[in-house]
């Protein structure tokens, strides 16, 4: 291996809304399992995504990214920014829907927004109040609203997956919440570590599940056959058929079709007068599919594993700062 090489990796840049720091990149050193930028990227390579800042993925990472900030006394309103928070859970359902084939639905993102929503809302008053029992029940009822969506969300599947990441990090903030404004630490590490002890496990299989079902879709379209056929007969002229004969095949000539399978649906066109046009028409179609999966696959890269990812490791921090009584 030359030793000029760069590592093989990822870069995940993310903007920002802060004018003086428009652009954040993160490397990430785990090398991607399938599609990159580059077909032929090879050792030494380095793909690069470019995060929206406004996407689900984008939105949520920022969020738990903040949560020891706002810890350290940073403004709520400097850990939200300008970021749609009254549409988190919209975008969390739509950023995991274009990669699903279940929807969650309505009723279930209606419930859940009204929750999330509501638990931001409690979070942004405190900074104003004084009244110590007041701080404490807006805590109490934005973790309680956070818990009422989690127990919600962790019945459904996949679909549901953003929407759950999302609980997952309003709870931790709502913990976050008990240690800065109620000094309830022993809370704050025995809750914290319990919901992502279970919550880690399931976000991570239920992203597997998306990103398994997006690699199929690359792996499930088969190879190209040509096949033959005859034209349909012209018709015949009234008193012009003849049983006995072979007048049924008068005017008819072999044309060629392609046909392949794409994820289960067939594929079939025809009308070519040559085998080598039908096969080749077949492969172009069948690549454009691929690329087009291909594309599909790079952009939940993205918007939703590697944002995901650094989310979870997110949490993982939250616990470990709270189980250290010297933070």
């Amino acid at each position: 291996m030359s030793t000029n090489l760069q590592p093989i990796g990822n870069i995940l840049v993310f903007p920002s809304d802060d004018p003086d720091q428009p652009a954040v990149s993160y490397v990430v050193d785990v090398p991607m399992t399938t599609v990159g930028t580059d077909e032929g990227a090879g050792e030494g390579s380095v793909s690069v995504f470019v995060l929206e800042p406004f996407t689900w993925g984008a939105v949520i990472w920022a969020i738990v990214a903040g949560i020891l900030g706002w810890l350290g006394g940073q403004a709520f309103q400097a850990l939200i920014g300008k970021k749609p928070i009254e549409e988190v859970i919209r975008l969390a359902v739509e950023a995991i829907q274009a990669y699903t084939n279940q929807r969650l639905d309505q009723e279930t993102v209606d419930i859940v927004s009204g929750h999330v929503n509501a638990g931001f809302v409690h979070l942004s008053d405190l900074e104003t109040m004084d009244d110590q029992a007041v701080i404490r029940a807006k805590i109490v009822a934005a973790d309680e609203r956070a818990l009422d969506a989690l127990k919600i969300l962790e019945k459904k599947g996949a679909q549901a997956f953003g929407a759950y990441v999302t609980a997952v990090t309003l709870r931790l903030l709502c913990l976050a919440a008990y240690l800065r404004f109620a000094n309830q630490r022993g809370l704050a590490k025995e809750a914290s570590a319990k919901t992502v002890n279970e919550a880690l496990p399931r976000a991570t299989r239920l992203l597997a599940e998306i990103v398994a079902a997006a690699d199929r879709k690359i792996t499930s379209v088969s190879k190209v056959e040509v096949e033959s056929y005859w034209t349909l007969a012209a018709p015949f002229a009234e008193g012009d058929a003849n049983a006995d004969g072979p007048g049924d095949r008068t005017g008819r000539e072999v044309r060629y079709r392609y046909v392949f399978k794409d994820n289960g649906m067939g594929v079939s066109v025809g009308g070519f007068d040559t085998s080598d046009a039908a096969g080749q028409a077949g492969n172009g179609d069948r690549l454009a599919r691929i690329n087009g999966y291909k594309k599909y696959r790079q952009d939940l890269q993205a918007n939703v594993v590697l944002p995901s990812q650094k989310t979870f490791e997110e949490w993982q921090k939250i616990v470990t700062y709270f189980a250290n009584p010297l933070a």
